[in-house]
């Protein structure tokens, strides 16, 4: 079975969830929405605790929307905002049917890389769960303002500071066993991660970096989605199929409008179909491929 490991789902049931959170009237602590009166409670009134009740609904409506569909699997949300309800979550997502994590490439400014951020990569490598960086949150930049470069370089952009900075943390070394997935082809992490790496060997800044930043490419998995056939070519010879999965962005307009045709115009069919199949069922516990 083919799969596209990047792709996007707003359930009915979560839509349903985010209208009835927003009330229309309000009296002291009593709120009255479509002529229901019902009392404020810390999931109304307090960020983390409505974030937490929001990241639950979203499990729910994922694995429901998932249920009797084998040729769906889903992603579990983590309400970074909550450090307590890190780990619960993401057992609790496991335990619900989720094959990975996926997290904005910050939180709130906060990279990934940050100490407070550890039981998001301890549980996820002990739950043998694969995190997936999604460019989210990005930082502004006066010169991406204009002609949705925020979106076109921008993101990108995110994903390769998000991906170096755990490189240069140590996250590889400390989590061996991790796999985290970089989208849009990994951002610019496999064009110039030796930059990287001469940077360790030359500057002061960069001496505390474990290992050479190149070998740790070998704990990230890649997207397909770079829009260019010999991009392609390119990032498949660079990371090898083993480290590469297909992706779309669908439903959104950024989506690559012919994947496969895409891919088997610059890899013959076996490396295609590991891409494809064999490399994501390898990554997601899937079963094998038909």
């Amino acid at each position: 079975m083919r799969w596209d490991i990047h792709n996007h789902v707003v359930p009915e049931s979560l839509i349903d969830a985010l209208r009835s959170e927003f009330p229309v009237a309000v009296d002291g602590r009593v709120v009255e929405a479509d002529r229901v009166r019902f009392t404020l409670t810390p999931e109304f009134t307090d960020p983390n605790a409505k974030l937490r009740r929001l990241a639950d609904v979203g499990l729910e409506a994922l694995a429901q929307f998932c249920t009797g569909e084998p040729q769906l699997r889903w992603m579990a949300h983590v309400p970074l905002q909550d450090l307590s309800a890190i780990t619960d979550t993401i057992e609790r997502a496991k335990a619900a049917g989720a094959v990975a994590i996926e997290v904005g490439t910050t939180m709130a400014g906060k990279p990934l890389d940050h100490s407070d951020f550890d039981p998001l990569w301890a549980t996820a490598s002990r739950l043998g769960l694969p995190v997936m960086l999604h460019p989210a949150y990005n930082a502004p930049h006066p010169g991406l303002a204009d002609w949705y470069l925020q979106n076109a370089i921008g993101n990108p952009l995110e994903t390769t500071v998000a991906a170096e900075r755990l490189v240069c943390a140590g996250h590889p070394s400390r989590f061996p066993s991790l796999r985290i997935i970089l989208l849009h082809g990994g951002g610019f992490v496999p064009w110039q991660i030796g930059r990287l790496r001469h940077a360790r060997g030359v500057r002061p800044e960069c001496q505390n970096i474990p290992g050479d930043p190149e070998k740790w490419l070998e704990n990230f998995v890649f997207d397909t989605l770079v829009h260019d056939p010999e991009i392609l070519e390119m990032l498949v010879k660079r990371v090898g199929p083993a480290n590469l999965v297909m992706g779309t962005d669908a439903p959104f307009d950024m989506a690559s409008a012919h994947p496969v045709r895409d891919l088997l115009s610059v890899v013959d069919e076996a490396t295609a179909r590991q891409i494809m199949e064999e490399t994501p069922a390898r990554l997601f516990g899937l079963n094998s491929a038909r």
